[in-house]
């Protein structure tokens, strides 16, 4: 059979919009971002009866604790039991309307004026993809809608809705200007930039600067600050993730992302036919397409080509849109016809399982696209894109945390208590540090009484689930000695942060030469101390992850930093707390180190500021 294309009407594409010109706010590098749900925070009336206002009296403990940004995870009228048997933000009714559940939208505005007060940021959850069946939204705008997930129904984002677009944009300009929000958090996808870039501008120009963060690795046109899931310490079904080099060697971590960040490998893809129906295609195997492809090139700074077959298509069927599933950042530059002719154009496909249709244009027309019938098969070439201009980020723990594969009896909170985990790789790396409520103490996972392990709430018994989202923080665990001692010590480090910000920020993936490995001598396999610098000081972090003391001698070299050729420098335990030391610059090089034993009171842990001594 001959395969052609037929020309099937004049609709409008999705455009493809530019980085935008407002920049990422100056105190968004400093951020140390703490997740709230706001039903099992607090507890008023019983497990799950967290409001606005219970939540509100919990601002001071917050501002004690240190940290600066609060991710609500819940604000939206949402449905009660769609996930997992209790209400969650993600079975979102509406994204303009606050849950009464949770009080009233002054309420609303006096936990956020009372977080500002103690000079605590609020980022909100939204939920992109679409709402709930039942929603009203859908009966007032139905044309908005079209396919569905998560049991859900879908916005039709690239369906030319101009009014939809300027729904949206308004409603979340408006939760900055007359609520005080100060960001937000993207959940799986964000699927149009370009109506986030002018949420961004809209709250530039009212005064009120936003942050703004992305779940997942996609490319976001200068829309996302940062994104979420960057670097993982854990996966949702996953206690840890021990491959994760953020546990053992934070300098080589860095290393290996400047260098490879751009490699990737394309997984799967799926095809969508004008009548609405769908198929799928994988690079493993077990789908109704097939797909081959090139994978794991490394592209490096010089465009690369990589091209992608599908094969098994319906030629029965008119193809609506054709996605493709990246692990990484990529830019589809043409598509390719059995016949040899093809059309080349730039668009943009997101990131890891976050695609977003392809619009096939006409030479320079923007205004229409191809469909296409009586093909079988179909090939595109891509290219890899270098990533957003983004705020390095690393992920402790997040709702996620707990997923309904993880294993039962096991605790979702990842660090357990781990001075060395906490501070090693996430609160004293250059990134910004997220972390789930709770697990600032080590605090006992408590499922809701509803809570079940099915995703739908359609099987197992309730009060048996682990996803850290339907917990219940039960604050009389804080009369515990050893759960004090937890919270004191992490204090203790966003201390240590907050007072040598200057160290302590979250680098860019443009930035070069921060973080350096340490030299170490220890008959323990412990983590490789790493060592961060300016032009004034120098800081060294090191870890146990051993539940017993150690011992180590580091050669701390400064050489190719700007603070080599002294003689003499200063050197202050941080950790400890200890007065400065005269130390040469000679015995730097064989300086000793103790180290409590992990999960024990002031242990797990060691910081050293060396600053030199000016003559």
């Amino acid at each position: 059979m001959k395969y052609i294309l037929l020309l099937c009407g004049l609709l409008t594409v999705c455009a493809l919009y530019g980085q935008t010109n407002t920049p990422t706010p100056e105190w968004g590098k400093n951020l140390i971002i703490y997740e709230i749900a706001p039903k099992g925070y607090t507890s008023p009336n019983g497990p799950g009866s967290g409001t606005f206002n219970s939540l509100c009296k919990k601002i001071p403990y917050l501002s004690d604790l240190g940290i600066n940004s609060i991710w609500l995870s819940g604000h939206n009228l949402a449905d009660k039991n769609h996930f997992f048997n209790v209400w969650t933000q993600f079975a979102v009714l509406r994204q303009d309307s606050i849950d009464p559940s949770l009080g009233t939208e002054a309420d609303f505005k006096a936990l956020i004026d009372e977080a500002h007060k103690h000079n605590i940021r609020v980022f909100l959850d939204v939920i992109t993809h679409g709402v709930m069946p039942e929603s009203s939204l859908i009966k007032e705008h139905s044309e908005w809608f079209r396919g569905g997930s998560y049991r859900m129904v879908d916005f039709d984002w690239y369906g030319n809705h101009p009014d939809m677009d300027q729904w949206w944009v308004d409603t979340f300009t408006e939760y900055v200007t007359k609520y005080g929000v100060d960001g937000f958090r993207v959940d799986v996808v964000m699927y149009r930039n370009d109506l986030w870039n002018r949420i961004r501008e809209n709250a530039a120009r009212a005064g009120h600067p936003i942050f703004i963060f992305a779940e997942g690795w996609e490319i976001t046109d200068g829309a996302s600050d940062m994104l979420q899931r960057l670097n993982r310490l854990a996966e949702s079904i996953f206690e840890t993730n021990p491959w994760n080099k953020s546990f053992t060697d934070m300098a080589e971590h860095y290393r290996d992302f400047r260098e490879n960040n751009l490699m990737f490998r394309l997984t799967g893809a799926k095809v969508t036919y004008e009548d609405g129906t769908a198929e799928t295609a994988s690079i493993f195997g077990g789908s109704k397409l097939s797909m081959s492809t090139t994978n794991n090139l490394n592209v490096g700074n010089e465009p690369k080509k990589i091209k992608v077959r599908i094969d098994n298509i319906n030629p029965e069927k008119n193809i609506r849109s054709i996605e493709i599933y990246p692990d990484n950042y990529l830019e589809a530059c043409s598509v390719e016809y059995k016949d040899s002719t093809a059309l080349h154009y730039p668009f943009v496909v997101p990131g890891k399982r976050n695609p977003r249709p392809m619009s096939y244009k006409i030479g320079q027309a923007s205004n229409q696209i191809v469909s296409m019938v009586g093909l079988s098969s179909v090939t595109l070439e891509v290219t890899a894109l270098k990533p957003d201009k983004i705020l390095f980020s690393t992920q402790l723990s997040t709702h996620d945390n707990g997923w309904d594969r993880f294993p039962q009896g096991k605790n979702p909170y990842v660090a357990e208590g781990s001075r060395c985990i906490l501070g090693y790789s996430c609160l004293l790396t250059p990134s910004i540090p997220l972390f789930f409520g709770g697990e600032e103490f080590n605090a006992d996972y408590v499922p809701l009484p509803d809570h079940t392990r099915d995703l739908y709430g359609e099987k197992y018994d309730p009060g048996t689930g682990t996803w850290l989202y339907a917990g219940v923080i039960c604050w009389d665990q804080l009369l515990q000695p050893e759960k004090q001692a937890v919270l004191k010590d992490v204090k203790r480090m966003i201390s240590i942060r907050r007072n040598e910000s200057d160290i302590f920020y979250a680098r860019t993936s443009e930035d070069d030469d921060f973080i350096r490995k340490v030299s170490i001598v220890c008959t323990d396999s412990i983590p490789i101390p790493y060592l961060m610098f300016n032009e004034r000081k120098a800081v060294i972090i090191a870890g146990n992850n051993q539940l017993k003391p150690t011992r180590a001698v580091l050669d701390i070299s400064l050489e190719g930093t700007p603070l080599a050729g002294y003689a003499e420098y200063l050197v202050t335990d941080l950790w400890k707390g200890s007065r400065p030391q005269k130390i040469s610059y000679k015995n730097l090089r064989k300086f000793p180190l103790r180290i409590g034993a992990d999960k024990t009171p002031g242990g797990g842990l060691s910081v050293l500021k060396i600053e030199p001594v000016v003559p």
